[in-house]
């Protein structure tokens, strides 16, 4: 395995469409710097907005990204949001928040072993995609039914051959990364590499309380 991660993006989120420069903001021997990014609510809903879309638009770069370069699979940590050019790209959802099949359909999710996985069914959002269910791991004893069950999305616009492949692709090898409940508290559906990821991005942000003060020291000195 190897990890590439980018540069960190800081982003300092407004609401009301209010537009800014970027702010630099001194931290010991370096320097922040703060992108501006704009939600059009007021208030916390604005700047949740702006967060949002800003994670989202760097997620979608960076996942086509991956595809020019030339692999030939990208699974994303979430909801797919971008259509791959080149390439295969799969969304991962960990938490399964929104029932997308109804009764007796979704009987079939417990009975799920892993390695296997539901037939594929159509969402529609701003672009139509295929999606199916996937069983990581077995339950552990205290766990619910569902617990090692995960979801999967691809474009439709690849068409229900190409979907299908990507659906046995990931189902075959997917329970490989499966995370131990030793080693992560989000395990199995946080997989080994999203996991180790998370720790490797939180390190290069820096420690947050040295972080915070000298964002307060900022603040309080009216920086520019």
């Amino acid at each position: 395995p190897r990890l590439s991660p980018e540069r960190p993006y800081r982003a300092l989120a407004l609401s009301s469409g209010a537009s800014d420069a970027p702010r630099t903001v001194p931290c010991g021997s370096t320097s922040l710097v703060f992108e501006v990014q704009s939600g059009p609510s007021t208030g916390y809903p604005g700047v949740r907005e702006a967060l949002d879309q800003y994670r989202r638009d760097c997620e979608a770069r960076l996942g086509r990204t991956l595809l020019e370069q030339g692999h030939p699979l990208v699974i994303a940590d979430g909801r797919l949001r971008f259509a791959p050019a080149g390439g295969s790209a799969v969304g991962l959802t960990k938490t399964l928040h929104q029932r997308y099949l109804d009764a007796p359909r979704s009987e079939l999710l417990a009975e799920l072993r892993p390695g296997t996985r539901t037939p594929l069914f159509e969402i529609r959002y701003k672009d139509a995609l295929y999606s199916w269910y996937t069983r990581l791991a077995e339950p552990g004893p205290v766990d619910h039914d569902l617990a090692g069950v995960v979801r999967l999305e691809t474009m439709a616009s690849a068409g229900i051959e190409a979907a299908v492949r990507l659906a046995d692709l990931t189902t075959v090898h997917l329970p490989r990364f499966a995370s131990s409940p030793i080693w992560d508290a989000r395990a199995p559906q946080n997989l080994y590499p999203f996991a180790a990821l998370e720790q490797r991005l939180r390190h290069e942000l820096g420690d947050h309380l040295w972080v915070r003060r000298a964002i307060e020291a900022y603040i309080i000195g009216g920086g520019p």
